[in-house]
């Protein structure tokens, strides 16, 4: 296997992260893979609130979109929401077998 990842990594100012990448993947026995990826967030709140998106186009229009949003209540509990939306791609692939099975999440997380 080969990969190769090209792309670009930058904190802004206001609490900003930015993130894109191409990638593209070779296998020897399964075909290539390849496409972008994409991260936006930002923090609110002294860093306690980070609110963002990060997404995923590749290869036969599989594609991804993750939207969330976690609060630091304190040191040791934060929480968490998240919401994904998975499909495209063609009939044998792995992400037509996610294809409308999208769903959302509520997590919290206690450090002891």
């Amino acid at each position: 296997m080969a990969q190769v990842i090209a792309g670009c990594d930058r904190n802004l100012d206001g609490g900003i992260y930015l993130n894109g990448q191409l990638f593209y993947d070779r296998y020897s026995s399964y075909r290539d893979d390849y496409g972008l990826t994409f991260a936006l967030s930002q923090k609110y709140f002294n860093d306690s609130l980070n609110v963002g998106i990060n997404a995923l186009y590749g290869r036969e229009n599989e594609h991804s979109v993750e939207v969330f949003a976690e609060y630091a209540v304190s040191d040791s509990l934060s929480m968490n929401i998240r919401g994904y939306w998975i499909g495209g791609g063609p009939a044998y692939g792995m992400y037509r077998s996610y294809d409308r099975n999208d769903y959302a999440e509520l997590g919290f997380k206690y450090y002891l």
